[in-house]
């Protein structure tokens, strides 16, 4: 079978490794023909998707033109690449539908300065936090993130800039910036293939020693410690009574994923790096970010046949991804966006009894729930989705 193609988990991480090879290979190519491979220079990536292109043009249109970003992407039709390109973005694109950890991995491993990277479906507003992110990173700081992973302050993804002294003690424990379960498993993944990193032992002591265990051994919940349910899906550990609600008392836990990138910021803490958050009270969605979330796997959901409470979690997801597609639908792209959008649609009649016509204004609802000034956004033209 193309390697392509391929809809079930590989069984280990030998076998993921082999089967990312060639993507590997050939972003490395990609950087040393833009003159990268191996930079010093601070670089950013976005990743995403066939079909994701309109959360990530939004993005794009937030980030100072200064800032050194690389589009690492998947699958992308000939005319997203097209219309990327003649905007001026520096794109790497590779057939093999591989997720946003990979990048990370790739990013560390093929340059040697700071290094980061921005979710295609968060929107920073205000332009300073960009300094804040970009600023040195002193030799006690692991990274700058907007947010982090609570009580512990782990950096999280969305939008964050790695320190170059993170590669030495990661490589001298073998760890990666990726997601570490105990046994190979697809949970909590985008792509049908792909698995998340096995944690070995001397991994799991020092999630042991950072998180602590509880009174029969277990590790101690903390956000982005996920349970896995036999159903496949994913829930954060301090929030087994939700699952409850949401799954029924008889769907029992069948094992967790740490997510990424808290075994390495565990490592880390061990050697004494911190992350520092940009984000005041940790919020993401605020007058300076609006990191919306799940616009790549929350389908995957609806796939496995989660529940509209459940489902309700992506609810400003689902309404961003209307109007983006309809904006970039105007734009000339709307062979595959317009579909997109009146599919969405559809799914947001039956899920929340949203009409077309309500979209806008349920969005512009949540976002003052969220204490944003309307005015205020009103104003800026690349909110004009909005209204």
């Amino acid at each position: 079978m193309n390697p392509v193609y391929r809809r079930t988990p590989v069984a280990s991480e030998k076998e993921l490794d082999l089967l990312e090879l060639p993507v590997r290979q050939a972003f490395e190519e990609f950087l040393r023909e833009n003159g990268l491979h191996g930079t010093d220079e601070p670089i950013l990536g976005m990743s995403f998707i066939n079909g994701g292109l309109h959360f990530a043009v939004k993005a794009l249109e937030f980030i100072p033109k200064d800032v050194h970003i690389v589009l690492v992407c998947a699958n992308l039709a000939e005319k997203e690449i097209d219309y990327l390109s003649a905007a001026g973005h520096l794109v790497f694109n590779h057939p093999l539908n591989f997720d946003n950890e990979l990048m990370y991995e790739m990013l560390m491993d093929s340059t040697s300065g700071d290094f980061g990277w921005v979710d295609a479906d968060c929107f920073v507003l205000d332009p300073s936090l960009w300094s804040e992110l970009l600023a040195d990173i002193d030799e006690t700081t692991s990274a700058h993130a907007a947010f982090t992973y609570e009580p512990l302050g782990f950096a999280k993804t969305p939008l964050v800039m790695w320190s170059r002294n993170i590669r030495k003690p990661l490589a001298d424990t073998g760890t990666t910036l990726n997601s570490y379960a105990q046994v190979p498993t697809n949970a909590g993944r985008i792509s049908p293939y792909a698995i998340s990193r096995v944690a070995g032992q001397h991994q799991l002591d020092a999630l042991g020693d950072v998180l602590g265990r509880e009174d029969d051994g277990s590790l101690s919940p903390h956000d982005g410690l996920l349970d896995i349910y036999a159903n496949g899906r994913t829930v954060n550990s301090r929030n087994r009574a939700g699952a409850v609600g949401w799954f029924g008392p008889d769907m029992p836990r069948t094992g967790w994923l740490i997510d990424t990138p808290i075994l390495a910021e565990a490592v880390l803490r061990q050697n004494g790096l911190r992350a520092r958050r940009l984000s005041e009270g940790n919020r993401q969605i605020t007058d300076r970010i609006i990191h919306v979330g799940a616009s790549g796997y929350r389908q995957r959901m609806r796939n496995e046949g989660a529940s509209n409470e459940y489902l309700a979690r992506f609810r400003l997801t689902d309404l961003f991804e209307v109007l983006l597609a309809d904006e970039l639908s105007d734009r000339g792209l709307s062979e595959h966006y317009a579909e997109l959008s009146a599919r969405q649609a559809d799914q947001l009649a039956s899920e929340a009894g949203i009409a077309s016509d309500e979209i806008k204004g349920y969005a512009q609802s949540m976002l003052r729930d969220h204490g944003l000034d309307m005015e205020k956004l009103r104003a800026d033209h690349r909110m004009g989705f909005l209204f």
